[in-house]
């Protein structure tokens, strides 16, 4: 895991004398990203300089340095991320090409010589694993970026006064001299829509992510990038309608045991020390439970608590941890550390990011790497396997909107438009100990109020688009929320079957790589540790697509075959329980203790009222938030991580 950085000049001489000195500053911004090493590779006649970050994971040796270049000499590559089967690869060279020599024992070496050997497109369809990289062709003149399959691993590019740059984060491009930001509104409305910005788009102008899945080529003399896209999550899912698995139950949790078993055990490589988050959830216990049984020693597990019960998951993490006798370690965050970890947020996510489980997420990571250097997360069980809440509902209850007349739509939009927030979470607070268990639900008052919004759609789209928003505070971003759906909507959604189908694509396309993903590579990397993702490999994916629903959804519940497989290695009462997510009592703490915090960062943000949006939208919202009307506090934390990043990139 590794930060990596470049640029591509005029080929004039008064700036090839500031090539390297440019693409020092890039590298020294993200250092964080990789302590260990760093390199520079610099072609002055074609313009073209590469810098690397590195944080040793595989072959800790001087051989494992970058930018590195192939066998040949034809190709020079900066590598982040890594190749899993890297092993099986470079057996292939070999006995395709006993003239290639090895320095190392580095997945970065295999996969350049890969490239060298089979070509980029052979070599994109054989690796598996999370990455991001950089290819210079020195025979062509090209440069190529190319992205992971699900989008793990960033990477922002764009020209800036005809000079293309590139990097693993915005602060390295924001560093260059030759940047001149320029804040693009849209993408503003995007953030405020959503809680971040998705690709391609970022938060300045010119400056854009690379999408999951996708490579281009920089076609610098038209000041132009070529983008293709060699592997497809849409093609992916409408492929698997036509070609499903017939199996049945046991059948079903043999297949997908012993598959993300395989993937646990190939991602359990490192000449480091390695461990995992632990949640105490479905998806991160498994993960645990698979790599504690391929482990001689006990694994080092981590995780966060909070002292509201109803949002604290760190005690069912202990019991797990209890039961698989691993090495454990917990941290409570409390509302002093919110703020503290507030003030390191605009640093870490270098574009404004609102999912506050960031907080959590920041705070496990650096507990986490004070032991170890690599940690395995369950992150995409829930996208993959229908865990969230919005799929196990989606069939029910979009057919039931669809068939609601216009009037009737009003009235009960209306109706749940009036309940007070407070009244009704005090109301569920009461009830809940004497509800049955698939009756119980958490944050009654958040739901009621989503719900009314979803009363005013009449499509899957819009459907997803509200369920996913954090306000309506503006219409400038439309065309491009609009551009987020087309390509989906040119493979036309319903040829992928079920609605829960489509709502778990959706979030594997949209939610997953630009808010989970992003969450957590920000985060860990910002700490020096490397994030894998067992459940996120493309053969486990494309093998998951062809699961029928009621594998993934059965008895109002989501990730049946998860929890089935689970079962074999945990008892059943140390899971099952309503599910919290990795989240924090946010709508609490800004109403109560980060009161007089939020009132100053609010009250800041009056100076830029005019060049975004009225501050009476957001005054209004606070104080309905404080009188217990409503719940804005995803807006609200939203406001909070704008002025902070504003003020600190302004």
């Amino acid at each position: 895991m590794c930060g990596i950085s470049g640029v591509f000049i005029k080929n004039k001489q008064s700036q090839l004398t500031q090539l390297e000195a440019v693409v020092s500053e890039m590298k020294a911004a993200i250092t964080h990203r990789g302590p260990d090493d760093s390199g520079i590779w610099c072609d002055y006649q074609s313009g073209i300089a590469l810098a690397h970050n590195r944080l040793s994971i595989i072959d800790l040796s001087a051989s494992g340095h970058q930018p590195m270049v192939s066998s040949s000499g034809r190709y020079v590559i900066s590598f982040n991320g890594e190749i899993y089967n890297f092993n099986e690869i470079r057996k292939e060279i070999t006995s395709e090409n006993e003239n290639v020599s090895w320095h190392g024992n580095s997945d970065t070496e295999v996969l350049l010589n890969c490239i060298d050997v089979f070509g980029l497109e052979i070599t994109l369809n054989k690796i598996v694993g999370m990455f991001a990289f950089a290819v210079w062709d020195k025979k062509d003149k090209q440069l190529i970026l190319v992205r992971d399959r699900m989008g793990e691993k960033p990477l922002y590019y764009g020209f800036i006064d005809g000079n293309f740059v590139f990097s693993s984060e915005l602060k390295s491009i924001s560093s260059s001299s030759y940047f001149k930001p320029s804040i693009d509104k849209e993408s503003v409305d995007l953030y405020f829509t959503y809680g971040y910005i998705p690709a391609p788009y970022s938060i300045y102008k010119d400056i854009r992510k690379l999408r999951p899945g996708t490579g281009l080529k920089v076609l610098w003399e038209k000041q132009h990038v070529e983008e293709f896209e060699y592997w497809s999550l849409l093609k992916v899912a409408k492929d698997s309608q036509s070609d499903m698995l017939e199996i049945n139950d046991d059948e079903a949790v043999a297949l997908f045991d012993s598959t993300i078993g395989e993937s646990v055990k190939s991602q359990n490589v490192a000449d480091v020390p390695l461990g995992a988050f632990l949640s105490g959830g479905i998806d991160s216990s498994l993960i645990v439970a698979m790599l504690q049984k391929h482990s001689r020693y006990a694994v080092k597990t981590f995780s966060i608590g909070f002292n509201n019960k109803e949002y604290n998951e760190a005690k069912f993490a202990k019991r797990i941890a209890k039961y698989l006798e691993t090495d454990h370690t917990e941290l409570y965050l409390s509302e002093v550390d919110a703020i503290q970890g507030m003030k390191q947020v605009a640093k870490v996510y270098d574009e404004p990011f609102a999912d506050s489980s960031q907080l959590p997420t920041l705070m496990v990571s650096r507990l986490a790497s004070d032991d170890v250097t690599v940690a395995l997360t369950g992150d995409g069980g829930d996208e993959i396997f229908g865990g969230y809440n919005r799929h196990v509902l989606a069939n029910g209850l979009v057919n039931k909107i669809e068939r609601i007349p216009a009037p009737l739509k009003s009235i009960a939009r209306g109706c749940l438009e009036i309940i007070r927030q407070e009244e009704a979470d005090s109301l569920n607070t009461l009830l809940r100990p004497l509800l049955p268990q698939k009756f119980k639900v958490m944050q009654l008052g958040n739901k009621l109020q989503k719900l009314s919004q979803i009363l005013k759609t009449d499509n899957i789209y819009d459907y997803y688009e509200e369920l996913l928003r954090n306000s309506h505070i503006s219409n400038r971003s439309k065309n491009r929320i609009s551009d987020l759906y087309a390509n989906i909507q040119n493979f036309k959604l319903n040829e992928i079957g079920s609605y829960t189908n489509q709502v778990m694509l959706l979030d594997s396309l949209i939610y997953l790589p630009n808010d989970i993903l992003c969450k957590v590579d920000r985060a860990a990397m910002s700490t020096g540790l490397e994030t894998r993702t067992p459940l996120l490999d493309h053969r486990l994916i494309e093998l998951s697509w062809r699961l029928p629903d009621r594998f993934k959804v059965r008895d109002n519940k989501g990730k049946w075959v998860l929890r089935k497989i689970l079962e074999k290695y945990i008892p059943n009462e140390l899971i099952e329980r309503p599910k919290t997510g990795f989240a924090i009592p946010i709508a609490q703490w800004l109403a109560g203790p980060l009161k007089e915090w939020v009132n100053d960062l609010l009250n800041r943000f009056k100076n830029n009222e005019e060049e975004y949006f009225s501050y009476e939208i957001i005054n209004r919202s606070w104080e309905e938030h404080l009188k217990g009307k409503k719940d804005h506090s995803q807006f609200i934390w939203s406001i909070l991580v704008f002025q902070e990043w504003l003020e600190l990139n302004r």
